[in-house]
């Protein structure tokens, strides 16, 4: 099983998901998606693209 931090502000609705391969970061209702391998630096959000492997995790 591939390991997940989470982590969500008290503030806000600022909520994140990452594994070793993405990066999922919800915020107000926008959703972004990173894979960190192929991304590192979080330019190019692919959440319309990936949406399966973002729908793996509920917070979605």
């Amino acid at each position: 099983m591939e390991a997940v931090n989470f982590s969500q502000e008290e503030e806000g609705e600022h909520v994140g998901v990452r594994t070793a391969e993405w990066k999922l970061v919800v915020n107000a209702g926008e959703k972004e998606l990173y894979s960190l391998r192929k991304d590192p630096g979080e330019k190019v959000n692919l959440y319309r693209e990936e949406r399966e492997v973002a729908g793996g995790w509920k917070a979605c």
